[in-house]
C-alpha cells in the first residue's frame, strides 16, 4: 500500500535524477530539465483531451522534449553559451 504509492510519487523524480546524473557526469548543468518536463507533459494531456490517441500524444511530447534539449545543447556546444545560461534561458522562455 504505502510502499506502492511511494514509488509511483517519486518514480518521476527518479527519472529526472538518471537524466540529470548524465549531464553531470558531462560535467554540465540542466536548469530546465523540469520545465521541458512540465511543458511536453502539459502538451501531450491536452492533445489527448482533444481526442488525440494517448500513445501519439505521447510521442509528439517526447519529440518536443528532444527538440527542446537539442536546440539547448546546439546552443551550448556551437555558440559557446555556458550550460548554466542557456538552460536557466530555456527554462524561462518555456514558463513563458
Amino acid at each position: 500500500g504505502n510502499l506502492i504509492a511511494l514509488v509511483r510519487s517519486v518514480s518521476i523524480l527518479g527519472i529526472l535524477g538518471l537524466g540529470m546524473g548524465l549531464v553531470v557526469i558531462g560535467r554540465g548543468i540542466d536548469l530546465a530539465m523540469v520545465a521541458t518536463m512540465v511543458v511536453s507533459l502539459s502538451w501531450v494531456l491536452s492533445m489527448a483531451q482533444a481526442g488525440m490517441p494517448f500513445d501519439t500524444a505521447l510521442v509528439y511530447g517526447a519529440l518536443l522534449a528532444l527538440v527542446i534539449g537539442l536546440a539547448s545543447g546546439i546552443l551550448i556546444a556551437y555558440a559557446d553559451i555556458p550550460a548554466i545560461f542557456t538552460t536557466l534561458a530555456m527554462g524561462l522562455v518555456m514558463y513563458g
